[in-house]
């Protein structure tokens, strides 16, 4: 699985209105810096005492200021809960690797979690046994690990961050084709009348007329992933206390 900006533990997020996330956490450098693809930089900040008095956090989760969100994990005390939303893999770990853009629901996001943040967690399913050839060779080539190794990879697990960049519902998709018709968005949204996806992302979803699509960026793994117990629709996750 490629990994790329390591994050142990999470201080405080912050959306920026250059499409980044800024985060302070636990590293085991002083800092690092990378790319996600498609979402633009990622900061990984070493956790300060100064990131320890950003004053009050949500009881809730929800933003306290312009694309500002705080993250819980200041301390043992003020630990806020985020949203989270439970998928079955592989689906999940193409979320974390990048070449999952779209989440597909049979219903849509709340408009108040637009632009917020979601933790992205794995359920302990079984693999599907149904898979088509030709989806597993491009999940195998997305992920960068093959299919006979997926038994090994984390499940019930918090595996990255992302941000709930906009929610779609489908109007008209040809499978096998990139190219989807959208005919309502949730408010919040950037509005979009069609969305073309990338590489081999059409494998990697149900995109059939009326299903939504949650459109996730800033996109950041964790490494290890947290363990954590899922449930159905989405739910509260408070990450773990800083050891």
């Amino acid at each position: 699985m490629r990994i790329r900006p390591c994050i142990s533990r999470i201080s405080r997020f912050v959306w920026n209105s250059s499409g980044s996330i800024e985060l302070i956490v636990d590293c085991d450098s002083p800092w690092r810096t990378g790319n996600v693809v498609g979402t633009g930089p990622v900061w990984c900040h070493q956790r300060s005492s100064e990131s320890h008095q950003q004053g009050e956090t949500s009881d809730r989760g929800q933003a306290r200021g312009p694309g500002e969100y705080d993250g819980g994990m200041q301390d043992d005390t003020h630990r806020s809960p985020m949203m989270a939303v439970t998928i079955h893999p592989p689906w999940v770990w193409l979320i974390a690797a990048g070449a999952k853009a779209f989440e597909t629901r049979g219903w849509p996001v709340p408009s108040r979690l637009i632009g917020q943040p979601l933790a992205i967690h794995g359920s302990r399913a079984a693999l599907p046994r149904d898979l088509d050839a030709g989806t597993v060779e491009a999940m195998e080539a997305a992920l960068g690990v093959p299919a006979t190794r997926w038994p090994d990879m984390p499940r019930g697990t918090i595996v990255a961050v992302s941000r709930i960049a906009g929610c779609y519902r489908v109007g008209s998709w040809t499978p096998g084709t990139t190219h989807i018709e959208i005919d309502a968005s949730v408010t919040g949204s950037q509005p979009l009348t069609s969305i073309e996806l990338r590489g081999d992302e059409a494998l990697f979803g149900n995109f059939g007329p009326g299903r939504w699509l949650w459109s996730l960026d800033n996109v950041t793994p964790f490494n290890p992933p947290v363990p954590a117990r899922g449930h159905q629709r989405l739910w509260y996750w408070t990450p773990p206390p800083v050891a």
